[in-house]
């Protein structure tokens, strides 16, 4: 699970940073890639320290009770899922497939807190527009 998290989330904050270096600052800073991944495994490991446990107890334990062969066959396929996404290029969040793996397994009918999981998934709508707004106004006070 490590190891396919960082191949995505990782690689999406290493590609990140790149642009910022070279458009932000007109630098590129590729000579170190070793310092890129230390920053971007720190970063990640700081996030996690901050909001990891509030997100292990809203899905692990608020969306579902998860037995421990629900939860391992569940952390198969994020894995399974990621790897694959990440062969394919295609950039995907971490969370969000451990949670709909979580969610649909079929292991977990019935079980599922539907209110909790709507919950979820209106904060997962309603962030990449408010990133935007954000970033938007960010770019118009700097620029």
């Amino acid at each position: 699970m490590s190891f396919s998290h960082g191949a995505q989330d990782g690689l999406k904050f290493i590609g990140i940073f790149h642009m910022y270096m070279k458009l932000v600052t007109n630098n590129v800073m590729v000579e170190n890639d070793t310092l890129i991944m230390i920053i971007c495994a720190l970063t990640m490991g700081l996030g996690t320290a901050i909001g990891g446990k509030r997100i292990v107890t809203t899905v692990g334990e608020k969306m579902i009770k998860l037995s421990n062969n629900n939860a391992l066959c569940s952390d198969f396929s994020t894995v399974i899922t990621l790897i694959l996404a990440n062969l394919f290029g295609m950039p995907v969040s971490t969370t969000h497939v451990k949670t709909i793996s979580i969610a649909v397994f079929p292991g977990n009918k019935g079980k599922l807190n539907k209110n909790k999981f709507v919950e979820i998934a209106l904060a997962w709508g309603l962030t990449f527009p408010i990133c935007f707004i954000i970033a938007f106004v960010i770019m118009k006070l700097v620029a």
